[in-house]
């Protein structure tokens, strides 16, 4: 407490001069305008003649107050606390009111400090422990968003058979959607950066393994509709088909070179029209030997036009190549061959590329049955229409392509008692 002065002062009653010392204390800070309706009070405990010695007993009350507290003696906390004791008994209201901003007193610095952060952060920790957050709703959004897997949906659903990039629609089946060549280069069993597992056609990821790679490719060995077959006589079943009709047209192109074949990719719209349906063209690629067996006689090379409908059905067209004449339109893909696998050329200023120069004179006589994409994963549903007449390529022409791709055909698979047409 504040001792009193020995030297011609009248001594200060120790309530007064507890109340005054909290007063003006109080004053620098928030609780001025509080304490001072309480130093009033206080005055009027303590009297008149108490205050008329203010000034002098009040300062050295002060210095020696702050003398204690740097000492580790009583401070404003024991003060106050004393006080609210001795005035708390006098008056109820008083005491309540002394109470109340003694403890705002405390926690006002607490408010401007780290108080406020860390009871910030309980009110946080509380919200989550009320409502935590999923771990697997967070993945899945980000599963959610397009082009997570680095394909995207549109590059996965035109891969179909052969890899063009152009987007499939909802309904397509979602092994249809990433169907075909994946255009990974054929190395070891490992994944590649893209999650897919690598496949060829040679060695311990050749065909006879490709259901082993990956539970996605279960259906290479477990379909009963697979591709390709060997085409016989004795299976087919001679209808009046509707003949098939080409709508291409002449536009500049692309040819890739993408690990696993060389495809064109050609610009603007081109369709066919089969089984009452609008089939739009994807892409075509090449395959040697050909996939495709007649009675059992094989083709140097064959070319597949993937096609694809609105509700997502695949069409594949097939052109075989018989070693002979060098073909004209062949070789002018040939000529934008990349040098590479994962390497493209396009077409220069003014350069165009009608597909349907690559289709023989009779359209008339084709097969048609239902089976699967020949690569991995090996979809079924796929619509072939195998044109029965064949076209040539020259022997040069064929060496180019096995020099930069090598053999790359699935072997043929069992018919299992599949109906084939066959168009008069």
């Amino acid at each position: 407490m504040v001792a009193s002065d020995t030297t011609n002062v009248t001594p200060i009653p120790l309530m007064t001069r507890m109340a005054f010392a909290v007063g003006q204390r109080a004053s620098r800070g928030k609780l001025g305008f509080a304490l001072s309706g309480l130093v009033a009070t206080a005055f009027i405990f303590g009297g008149p003649a108490a205050w008329a010695a203010e000034p002098k007993a009040e300062a050295k009350a002060e210095a020696k107050s702050e003398s204690k507290d740097a000492k580790g003696g009583k401070g404003d906390a024991v003060i106050e606390s004393e006080l609210r004791k001795a005035l708390i008994g006098k008056s109820a209201l008083t005491g309540e009111l002394l109470m109340k901003t003694g403890d705002e007193a405390k926690s006002a610095p607490e408010k401007s400090s780290a108080a406020t952060p860390a009871r910030s952060k309980d009110v946080k920790d509380a919200k989550e422990a009320k409502e935590p957050k999923s771990a697997d709703a967070t993945v899945g959004k980000k599963m959610a968003m397009p082009g997570a897997d680095g394909h995207g949906t549109k590059a996965a659903a035109e891969s179909a058979n052969g890899g063009s990039a152009a987007q499939g629609p909802a309904t397509m089946p979602a092994a249809a959607a990433s169907a075909g060549h994946d255009h990974t280069a054929a190395a070891g069993q490992e994944k590649g950066a893209k999650g897919k597992a690598h496949w060829g056609y040679t060695g311990a990821i050749g065909p006879d393994s490709w259901s082993k790679l990956s539970a996605e490719f279960a259906t290479c060995s477990k379909g009963r509709r697979q591709s390709p077959i060997d085409l016989v006589d004795r299976d087919f079943s001679p209808l009046n088909l509707e003949q098939v009709k080409f709508d291409y047209a002449p536009a500049a192109f692309q040819v890739v070179h993408n690990g696993h074949t060389v495809e064109v990719r050609p610009a603007g719209v081109n369709q066919i029209i089969a089984r009452g349906k609008n089939y739009k063209l994807l892409q075509f690629h090449f395959h040697h030997p050909a996939e495709e067996r007649f009675n059992g006689k094989g083709f140097a090379l064959d070319t597949h036009f993937v096609h694809r409908a609105e509700d997502g059905e695949l069409a594949v067209v097939t052109v075989l190549f018989e070693e002979g004449a060098a073909n004209p339109e062949l070789q002018r893909l040939w000529d934008y061959m990349p040098l590479d696998s994962n390497d493209s050329l396009r077409s220069g200023e003014g350069v165009t590329f009608n597909p349907v120069s690559m289709l023989p004179q009779d359209r008339t006589k084709y097969l048609q049955y239902i089976g699967s994409l020949t690569t991995p994963p090996c979809t079924e549903g796929v619509v072939w229409i195998v044109l029965r007449q064949p076209v040539t390529a020259s022997a040069e022409q064929i060496a180019l392509f096995r020099k930069m791709v090598g053999m790359n055909a699935r072997p043929t698979q069992p018919a299992n008692g599949r109906l084939i047409k066959a168009a008069n």
